[in-house]
């Protein structure tokens, strides 16, 4: 995808336009298929990425447990545990 062509479109899109946007993707990414999924080429143990939203970088991590809706990893860097959305494992290794 192109993000930056996402964002330019976005540019005249209301606050409530994006709000309803935000609303549709969170549905998405809590979609019990698409965890599924993700979750099935995942292993205990495994070393991933995943993208922090607050950082906007991603983050190299182990993980330590499958929830239903949510992973817990413990970051390399800090050794923090974090409780991570499926969805921001960086499951193809694409670039940020």
């Amino acid at each position: 995808m192109d993000y930056s062509q996402i964002l330019k479109d976005l540019e005249d899109a209301t606050s409530f336009d994006l709000y309803r946007l935000t609303s549709a993707l969170q549905d998405e990414m809590e979609y019990i298929e698409r965890i599924k999924k993700v979750r099935s080429g995942l292993r205990i143990g495994q070393s991933i990425t995943w993208f922090d939203s607050n950082t906007h970088q991603l983050v190299e991590s182990k993980i330590l447990k499958f929830n239903k809706t949510r992973c817990l990893v413990k970051n390399f860097i800090d050794g923090l545990k974090w409780n991570i959305s499926y969805a921001s494992i960086n499951t193809e290794d694409k670039a940020v």
